[in-house]
């Protein structure tokens, strides 16, 4: 898999605003948190961590000239949003169809794509059923992380129904919602009983030295640095 120094030198790359950067660090610190208090089935790291590091890099296409997104305007350049349109040309308009294509540029093996495919809140209840705790940490570490940090599940569940109550058809606005907030809360429970703690207690404090760690150490992660 091509490296970086660190996660910051592929964020640069990208030309990715401080949130967005700080969403996917705050993501994958809460997988490796896990990880670190866990006595359950295997879990592959480092693929879930590497995953958590870039799963949202498709994410700068949703970032328009002239509009803030979710809140935020600082830290959008023109370098930026040229980067966007280098990005809509290669892989298209879609955030997820970018995000995995970035993976497969640096080189990520066939498991961690498929981790990065089926993690999602719409196939959360493909995720429940699977036996695969590298992709139930993946969709549960995504599902606890706004963009203003880590969130209880449920936080997190009301904050998305609430962004997004005026886009039909959207993740948390369709037919098929409320069937995936049950499988979330499913996935979770698969959790707990192999995580030493109490999920909910899993806050920006807990995270903050793995977040630390995730920013300075190269990518890709591994668990050796």
């Amino acid at each position: 898999m091509k490296s970086y120094g660190t996660i910051d030198d592929l964020y640069t790359e990208y030309e990715l605003p401080e949130h967005l950067r700080m969403h996917m660090l705050w993501v994958s610190a809460v997988g490796k948190h896990i990880c670190e208090h866990w006595d359950g089935p295997t879990v592959d790291t480092e693929t879930l961590i590497n995953v958590l590091l870039i799963h949202d890099i498709g994410n700068l296409v949703k970032i328009k000239p002239g509009k803030e997104y979710l809140g935020f305007d600082q830290g959008h350049t023109d370098e930026m949003f040229a980067m966007r349109q280098t990005l809509i040309d290669t892989y298209g308009d879609d955030d997820h169809a970018i995000s995995n294509g970035i993976a497969q540029k640096l080189g990520m093996n066939d498991y961690a794509r498929e981790i990065l495919e089926q993690k999602i809140f719409m196939k959360n209840d493909c995720t429940a059923k699977s036996s695969d705790f590298t992709l139930k940490l993946a969709a549960y570490a995504d599902q606890r992380v706004t963009f203003g940090g880590v969130v209880t599940l449920q936080e997190r569940i009301e904050e998305g129904v609430e962004r997004y109550k005026d886009r039909p058809g959207s993740s948390f606005n369709n037919p098929q919602t409320q069937e995936m907030i049950e499988h979330a809360y499913e996935i979770e429970k698969q959790i707990a009983q192999h995580y030493q703690g109490s999920l909910t207690k899993i806050t920006n404090t807990t995270i903050a030295q793995n977040v630390d760690v995730l920013r300075s150490s190269p990518f890709p992660y591994t668990s050796h640095e």
